[in-house]
């Protein structure tokens, strides 16, 4: 208790008091005037004491600052602590230790949109033998760094807070092969520059593709992440139990990503929860997916579910992206989602995916480019799943689009397009095809029956067929039955002892995929 008050003053500039138990960096030789190297007072000052405190001052630090000890670090709201040098494999603080408290801190580099391999601010280096516990960093504010801000290098019971992050760039908020971890309430703009073109606000990944260990049991909730204009907002390669919730997305190529190590590796995401995040592509030029991935060519993804979830402007013109993407997987659930705008698909069941649910989503607007869209689509043949109570506007472009055999069920879905409703309908079950036609009969002898046909696209033999007229007539009966590809005829029989001469009627006709 003791220690959040503490750092609830500080926040409003305050300072520990005379006969706290902090000491100051500067009874230790740190002069903290923008001029001198600081750097082996404050290294004195983190050798020989629990809790470490920075005040008022701007501190040069030419090397790396190594904790390797049981400690509280805190700055006060008007220290500043230069990270005076550059070079791959650094941090200002490299800490090899459990029980770590790292808070308050302005840490500001000096490389400026150029990326330097392993350049961090504060980085946490564990390792398969030695995990790291109990460590805590809060409400730092970090700039100006060649890879990136805050590392955690197999660590376990990591809680990453309140910190304000800037040109970075690389990577924000970086989690490697740690567990049961929380990042939440943070805010990451400007991740500019990259590696190889890629580059994240938030990652949980591992050092090495199938040698390390995944990253597992942590929660990502209620940051903010802005402009990362290469890469994705928020990812995590071959995560195991991972929840991103509530975070706000903006002005990144990719919003959430959850994906494999690599193509043929056995490293995928398991049980991973993307519910109430909020992903706008604003500026973006060229976003892709909003939210996808998956598994790999040798390895489903499992259990992954997207709920509930805001997505504007995602999905680039081509025919292997969408709002919402993802391949091989098993028991993917895409449920209650919102999207407007995609630039090519709403939702994109892309290949191998088994036993998906796509229920209750809303999709408006498709904005194609110069590949095949809709609101939905199912990309490749061999998938099974159900696709329910969707409510697809996509304005000019196809309401739905299946490609392939597959065991697809559709039930109770609304699609309205401006290109026809259903591409593909053929290979799917439950769908629901409902056509209407007004027809003004001859008149019917007793006892007799009177034909007419009407196309329904997408209907073949085996479609179960019902048909309905708008006012009931005593001694009428109508049915209908698929009597060629496309083709249902109509059958409207007079069951009177009289012939009958109906009216223009309107007759609707709802054709069940089966």
């Amino acid at each position: 208790m003791y220690l959040f008050l503490l750092i609830a003053t500080l926040a409003f500039g305050q300072v520990p008091k005379k006969n706290s138990v902090y000491v100051s960096v500067k009874s230790f030789g740190a002069k903290g005037d923008g001029k001198t190297d600081d750097k082996l007072a404050i290294q004195a000052a983190i050798d020989v004491n629990a809790h470490v405190y920075f005040p008022d001052g701007i501190y040069i630090v030419n090397d790396e600052l190594i904790i390797d000890k049981k400690i509280t670090v805190l700055g006060s709201k008007n220290a500043k602590i230069i990270k005076n040098f550059t070079a791959p494999n650094t941090a200002l603080l490299k800490c090899r230790n459990s029980d770590i408290e790292i808070s308050g801190l302005k840490i500001e580099g000096i490389t400026q949109s150029k990326f330097v391999q392993n350049e961090y601010s504060i980085h946490v280096v564990g390792n398969a033998s030695n995990n790291y516990t109990r460590i805590r960093i809060l409400n730092n504010t970090i700039s100006e760094i060649g890879h990136g801000a805050i590392c955690v290098e197999y660590c376990k019971d990591f809680l990453i807070s309140g910190n304000r992050i800037s040109n970075i760039n690389s990577t924000g908020i970086e989690v490697l092969s740690s567990e049961k971890g929380i990042i939440t309430r943070n805010t990451v703009r400007d991740i500019i520059t990259g590696s190889a073109g890629t580059a994240y606000g938030i990652i949980m990944s591992l050092r090495l593709c199938d040698i390390d260990l995944p990253s597992k049991n942590i929660a990502v909730k209620n940051n903010v992440v802005d402009n990362v204009p290469l890469w994705e907002g928020i990812d995590t390669h071959a995560g195991q139990d991972i929840q991103i919730i509530g975070n706000t997305i903006l002005n990144c190529a990719y919003g959430i990503n959850a994906s494999k190590c690599n193509n043929n590796s056995s490293m995928v995401p398991q049980n991973i929860i993307i519910s109430n995040n909020i992903i706008k592509k604003g500026t973006v030029k060229t976003p892709g997916r909003g939210i996808g991935s998956g598994g790999s060519s040798s390895m489903y993804a499992g259990n992954i579910v997207v709920s509930n979830n805001t997505i504007d402007g995602y999905g680039i013109d081509n025919n292997s992206e969408g709002a919402i993407m993802f391949y091989s997987t098993k028991k993917l659930q895409i449920r209650a989602n919102t999207i407007t705008n995609s630039l090519s698909s709403g939702i994109n069941i892309q290949n191998r995916n088994e036993d998906y649910l796509v229920s209750k989503n809303k999709i408006r607007k498709i904005n194609k480019g110069t590949t095949n869209a809709a609101g939905i689509i199912i990309r490749n043949e061999g998938q099974s799943g159900i696709v329910q109570d969707n409510y697809v506007d996509a304005d000019k472009e196809l309401g739905m689009m299946v490609y392939g055999k597959g065991s697809n069920y559709f039930k109770n879905n609304t699609f309205l397009a401006g290109k026809g409703k259903y591409k593909g309908a053929e290979h799917v079950k439950g769908l629901e095809l409902i056509e209407l036609s007004a027809k003004d009969l001859p008149p019917i002898d007793a006892h007799s029956v009177a034909t007419f046909t009407i196309n329904v696209n997408a209907a073949r033999e085996g479609d179960k067929v019902s048909v309905s007229i708008e006012k009931k007539i005593a001694y009428i009966s109508v049915e209908g039955y698929v009597s060629a590809t496309n083709v249902i005829t109509i059958k409207v029989e007079n069951n009177s002892g009289k012939k009958i001469d109906l009216p223009l009627m309107k007759y609707t006709v709802k054709v069940t995929k089966l």
